[in-house]
């Protein structure tokens, strides 16, 4: 019989079977598909793969590539929860979407559902509405004036 230490570990002492191709020795997280890598400044491991993303200081979270520069930063906004499922952000397995105010929202709860369009927290617009507004006031403009108020003034 053998006495096998009870470390954790990408390997079996015993047989070498690999337990995961992904194996973090800070949060003993075996894995094989969904690309992790380890974020120093998190604490903890991330879904993948690496490459995608960078760590914002500021707000303490892994964000994607995409919104490198373009994000409003919010001191530590991840170890919020989310305000609409009050689930924990930072630790989450759900991708978070992040608002153009900069707070987060778990990702099945983005703007475009049928919660509104606006931020929960700052009630500010979740979306960039200027084409929109943009779009009415053409629209307006356009619209001849009824002959009945044409003349009119309102003080």
């Amino acid at each position: 019989r053998m006495l096998l230490s009870p470390q954790a570990q990408q390997r079996c002492e015993g047989c070498d079977s690999l337990f995961g191709e992904y194996y973090c020795d800070i949060c003993h997280l075996f894995d094989r598909d969904k690309k992790q890598y380890h974020c120093e400044e998190c604490g903890i491991c991330r879904i993948g793969p690496k490459e995608d993303f960078f760590h914002c200081s500021k707000c303490n979270l892994c964000l994607s590539l995409s919104l490198r520069g373009k994000h409003k930063c919010i001191e530590n906004v991840s170890r919020q929860d989310c305000p609409i499922c009050l689930e924990d952000i930072h630790t989450s397995r759900v991708g978070a979407h992040v608002l153009p105010c900069g707070h987060l929202l778990h990702r099945p709860f983005s703007p475009f559902s049928d919660r509104g369009y606006r931020c929960p927290l700052c009630m500010h617009s979740a979306l960039d509405m200027t084409r929109y507004w943009r779009q009415l006031d053409n629209e307006v403009a356009q619209t001849p004036m009824p002959t009945e108020y044409q003349n009119m003034m309102v003080e």
